[in-house]
């Protein structure tokens, strides 16, 4: 609104006065008319520029760090918050750049069908469209839905720190669980696949940890679970005895999954012919009483992690595929060998003992443990899956990295 304060023509230029608005300031100018144009111009131009923000929000999962602290100092297992952190290698994958302004639910409702579409084992360098345009099987639709249980904790964190309002993951999102899934859900291994696995590439695979090699050995030939086999100590191995043996047990801190798994399992021939007992001697010789000393996951209540992500890469790199719905995976080891126990009509209570599965009818165990372990060797020594497997040679890489592990974890 303009105001002429003078009739005179010649003095309108002295006393010219306007009246300005902007935003919710009014202000008054009195002035010469070029002077009064130019500070509203100029006062019009700082305004804007201190109105105009750059509005740059954080990416979703730039507090994952500060996440995985908050968990240590809440006193979370090791196990518990290594698991997130393997996760969220996942959840960058899928999320890329979007950041926290970006969540909606439209947003949400990708993220979770991307998770429950994902097959058990991908190259995460793909990328997600082209895993996903790969067609294949997803993984078990438990497996996922911790996934997201897991990203749900991380959202109900940045809700604490205020940088969201409300958690934006709902189960009512989630969607349905498959039905007619086999039980085990585990697939066993055809003789193609484990021609695949027992070849040079696992010697290749095992060069700086011996225990890959072990592990996958003794799983075949004994079926027994990869934890159990990973917790072993030397004195749980008895070479020198008549028939050569493993005992499985709780002693020493170590965890069995029911009483039925405490059991001594006999050695398959194999297991001496490739050299396990050399490889015994050279543990001992470096002063260490569990096994496998080398195992990166056996202080943190979840001896397996390691080997299963490493078995996991390793079969993706010989393209052994999933059998329709059923995995492929480390436990389809145990599966393998004790399908083999009943091909060749091995009675149910010898399967029972060496597989240490819960049984309500009577077993070997009213024998002798002597005459317990000579009726399982007599089954397990016929045992002949048809591959040539190679021989790992201990090094010095082995025994330098055996040493980092123990020394780091310890």
């Amino acid at each position: 609104m303009f105001r002429q304060t003078s009739t005179n023509f010649n003095d309108l230029c002295l006393n010219f006065v306007a009246s300005v608005t902007i935003g919710d300031m009014q202000m008054t100018f009195e002035g010469e008319t070029n002077e009064v144009v130019s500070a509203i111009s100029k006062l019009k131009e700082n305004k804007s520029k201190e109105t105009i923000q750059t509005f740059n929000s954080e990416f979703i999962l730039s507090r994952k760090d500060e996440y995985l602290n908050h968990l240590k100092k809440m006193k979370y297992s090791p196990q518990t918050i290594n698991v997130v952190k393997y996760t969220f290698n996942e959840f960058e994958m899928i999320m890329g750049d979007k950041r926290i302004e970006d969540i909606n639910i439209k947003l949400i409702k990708k993220i979770i069908k991307a998770i429950f579409s994902l097959p058990s084992q991908y190259d995460s360098k793909k990328g997600l469209q082209a895993i996903l345009l790969e067609g294949r099987q997803p993984r078990d639709f438990k497996t996922s839905k911790n996934y997201i249980s897991r990203l749900k904790g991380y959202f109900s964190y940045l809700v604490t720190i205020d940088l969201l309002e409300s958690n934006p993951l709902s189960s009512d999102l989630y969607p349905s669980p498959p039905r007619n899934m086999d039980v085990t859900n585990y697939a066993n291994f055809t003789k193609l696949d484990l021609e695949k696995i027992f070849s040079e590439d696992l010697v290749m695979s095992s060069k700086h940890f011996a225990y890959y090699y072990w592990a996958t050995v003794l799983s075949l030939f004994t079926g027994a679970r990869a934890s159990e086999i990973l917790q072993l100590r030397l004195t749980d191995v008895f070479l020198d005895a008549d028939i050569p043996y493993i005992n499985i047990n709780n002693s020493d801190n170590k965890f069995v999954k029911n009483k039925s798994s405490i059991r001594s399992i006999p050695l398959h021939p194999k297991i001496l012919d490739l050299g396990f007992k050399r490889y015994c001697e050279q543990i001992k010789s470096e002063e260490y009483e569990i096994l496998f000393p080398d195992n990166t996951s056996l202080y943190i209540n979840k001896p397996a992690n390691a080997l299963s992500v490493w078995f996991n890469k390793y079969l993706l790199k010989l393209q052994i595929e999933p059998d329709n719905k059923r995995r492929k995976v480390f436990h389809s080891f145990r599966h393998t060998f004790i399908t083999e126990l009943q091909r060749m009509n091995a009675p149910l209570e010898i399967r029972q003992s060496i597989a240490g599965h819960t049984t309500g009818v009577i077993t070997i165990d009213v024998y002798g443990e002597k005459t317990q372990l000579e009726k399982m060797y007599e089954w397990i020594k016929k045992i002949d899956f048809g591959i040539e497997v190679p021989i790992l040679e201990n090094t010095v890489f082995h025994k330098r990295k055996r040493k980092e592990v123990s020394s780091r974890d310890r």
